[in-house]
């Protein structure tokens, strides 16, 4: 899009700004003494300026047109140097180093960190922060930020400015923080340059990502270790890590089911006991003018740092006989301004009242809404009653009193931190009532109110430690492990994949398990294969063009006949910088074709109107155009390559993406400016033979007579 806007407005002035430039610049006319004009300083140096030029030029011209007569006589030679040159283009293309994109320096650095599978949270999180120091304490790094989670963490490193680090680029850092965080025990840190274009859309610990997929597990384990193993061997490789974690502690608990029932536990109980213990359920929410508080349900976080904490679970059993029993669940609305809505149901042969004062009572003001329950442990009768409840994660503790009553209503104060509350226990099929509060169904865990025997866990199960995966990654439906590596100084992505098709046959995996690279190196290989194509597809498109600009088939031949000596310059251009062969220097590439063949067009078109008009053989149409078309090919060349310096220079922050394309540009141009000269005449004569075999188009000498040069010249 870019090229074609540039070309296009390049074109419009083309053909109205300059002309008029030209009549207004140009000072120098025929009749007039260009010694007498140079009468200031700077025109006097700009006069000995352009005259050097000048003598430099004549030069250079009297020496091309030594050579190109000598390239005339000697025509076989130099179709025989372009057919070698068209050959050394496909040889070269084979052995160059392939990548998508350049390796960037952003100035920033994303990391991963896998930390060991039993490590627990708070030992993960001391390992995050004491790779975060090695990383701050390199003389490269300006900031650095760091996450912990349960499977490792992440982090990101900003660098300093390139002029605050000379000759020291993001790649220079993570080469030598790498020795350094190795030596965290239980922990690795992966880092990786940021880049401009992100491909792929598959993250990792690494750059570049290859996945094996298989529908058994144990065999997608066992040959994804195998090759990370193997690949870890290859120098073209670094950061070789995998996503698959297969060995994190698990407490397995086996239940004795047999005295689990005559004990009167069932397996629901357990579960409900142990995911509350452990599994942080949600229990209410607690909400502030500014902001709200989730309020979890677990054990203390001393209780959960080792298995041994299962010996203090105890499980309560169903109460049995003419129980009591009590549910409870957060109100929807409350009235009053908030507070708490109580609800209790029981089925008692005598109701019993219960009344007392609730102490400790947090209630959000606003008409919020929190969770409470009730535990009424003991009913005996007239006897005291004691009772718990807790609202919104605060406990509540009942001062009992004499009963009084064989109702009462429940109401709380939103105001008061010791709010008054009385309880209904009324008979069966009486419903549930609560006032201050909205009346909702009850859909909590039973509360029993009845004296209750707890029922240790180690007396109905026994545990064992094992190991566990900590997640299982799918792609596509099957169960996939993704390798992620990065690449080693002046190695490319062909590099790897050559290395990993080797490493696979080396390893022997059978073919029950399916492997290919994803995210960026997928998009590689698919770039690699359509290269071909865009190149094909573009010179049919230039082919095209030319023919309906010379009514012919023949003459643009000629001018795509300039495109291979490009080629080759482009691409061992980018073999003496060491850059690998990249989407940008594809770019580079078609650029190319639109510069170059501007050179034969303008030979040809100057041939073809000598031979037209002015009756002149082909060979001196053509020596003549050479002679003629020498400046302006010579200057147009040497602008463009002065214009693509800036770009080969990669300077800047993330400059590194630009030299593909101006090394390309500035190689092609070299190597077409040397070869194309003296190739297309010679094939611009043995074409045009072609096109008119009955007629002798190729005289062996220049002709006895001096070629009538064109009024242009």
């Amino acid at each position: 899009m870019t090229l074609a806007v540039a070309i296009g407005i390049s074109l419009l002035v083309s053909l109205t700004t300059i002309p008029m430039m030209a009549a207004r610049l140009i000072d120098e006319h025929p009749g007039e003494d260009k010694h007498a004009l140079r009468r200031s300083l700077w025109r006097k140096t700009w006069g000995a300026v352009g005259d050097g030029f000048e003598w430099g030029f004549n030069r250079v011209h009297g020496a091309y047109a030594v050579s190109l007569a000598w390239a005339l006589d000697h025509s076989l030679v130099v179709v025989l140097s372009l057919i070698a040159t068209i050959v050394l283009n496909f040889y070269l293309y084979g052995v160059v180093p392939k990548g998508l994109f350049p390796q960037q320096d952003t100035g920033a650095l994303t990391g991963g960190i896998q930390v060991d599978q039993a490590s627990s949270f708070s030992l993960t999180a001391a390992k995050v922060r004491h790779l975060e120091q090695i990383v701050m304490s390199d003389p490269g790094v300006q900031t650095v930020t760091s996450f912990v989670q349960a499977s490792g963490g992440g982090m990101w490193v900003t660098l300093k400015p390139r002029k605050q680090r000379p000759g020291v680029s993001a790649d220079d850092v993570i080469h030598r923080l790498s020795p350094r965080t190795m030596g965290v025990s239980g922990a690795q840190l992966f880092l990786q340059s940021n880049q401009d274009i992100p491909t792929g859309g598959r993250g990792g610990n690494a750059q570049y990502q290859y996945t094996l997929q298989s529908d058994s597990s144990e065999l997608l384990k066992t040959w994804s270790d195998k090759l990370m193993r193997a690949l870890q061997t290859y120098p073209d490789l670094t950061e070789v890590n995998t996503d698959q974690q297969y060995h994190a502690l698990e407490s397995y608990i086996t239940i004795d089911r047999d005295t689990a029932s005559r004990l009167g536990v069932t397996s629901a109980q357990i579960d409900t006991t142990l995911n509350d213990a452990f599994g942080q359920a949600p229990a209410s929410i607690i909400y502030k003018p500014l902001n709200q508080y989730r309020v979890v349900m677990e054990v203390a976080q001393r209780y959960q740092q080792d298995p041994e904490a299962l010996k203090d679970i105890y499980v309560t059993p169903p109460p049995s006989g003419a129980a009591a029993s009590t549910s409870t669940s957060p109100a929807t609305s409350a009235s009053g301004g908030g507070g708490a809505a109580v609800q209790a149901s029981s089925s008692i042969s005598q109701p019993t009242p219960i009344v007392g004062a609730v102490s400790g009572v947090s209630s959000s003001p606003g008409g919020g809404q929190a969770s409470s329950s009730v535990d009424v442990a003991t009913v005996s009768g007239s006897g005291a009653t004691s009772v718990s409840a807790s609202v919104a994660g605060s406990p509540l503790t009942f001062s009992p009193t004499a009963p009084s009553s064989t109702s009462a209503s429940a109401s709380s104060s939103p105001t008061s931190t010791g709010t008054a509350v009385s309880t209904t226990l009324a008979g069966a099929g009486i419903p549930r009532t609560s006032t201050g509060g909205a009346v909702t169904t009850a859909t909590g865990v039973a509360i029993s109110t009845a004296a209750e025997t707890m029922t240790p866990l180690s007396a109905i199960a026994h545990w064992a430690l094992g190991n566990t995966p900590l997640a299982v990654n799918h792609q596509g439906g099957a169960a996939a492990a993704t390798l992620s590596f990065n690449l080693a100084p002046g190695r490319s992505l062909s590099d790897a994949q050559r290395d990993m098709q080797e490493a696979i046959e080396k390893i022997g995996m059978p073919n029950t398990v399916v492997s290919g690279f994803q995210g960026t190196g997928k998009i590689f290989q698919q770039s690699l294969s359509s290269e071909p194509i865009l190149i094909l597809a573009a010179l049919l498109s230039v082919y095209i063009v030319l023919g309906v600009l010379y009514e012919s088939f023949v003459h643009p031949l000629t001018v795509l006949s300039t495109l291979p000596s490009a080629g080759v310059g482009a691409v061992l251009a980018l073999l003496i910088c060491h850059i690998d062969f990249s989407i940008i220097a594809m770019i580079g590439i078609i650029l190319l074709i639109g510069i170059v063949k501007k050179n034969a067009i303008m030979i040809i078109d100057f041939a073809l109107v000598a031979e037209r008009e002015q009756g002149l053989s082909s060979r001196d149409a053509i020596y003549q155009a050479c002679m003629l078309r020498f400046r302006p090919i010579l200057m147009t060349t040497c602008a463009a390559i002065m214009g693509a310096a800036p770009l080969a220079m990669g300077l800047g922050e993330g400059g590194e993406i630009r030299r593909p394309l101006g090394v390309t540009i500035i190689g092609g141009l070299i190597a077409s400016q040397l070869l194309t000269l003296l190739t297309t005449p010679v094939v611009y004569l043995y074409l045009d033979r072609l096109r008119q075999p009955g007629r002798r188009r190729i005289p062996r000498g220049l002709g006895g007579a001096a070629v009538r040069p064109m009024p242009a010249e």
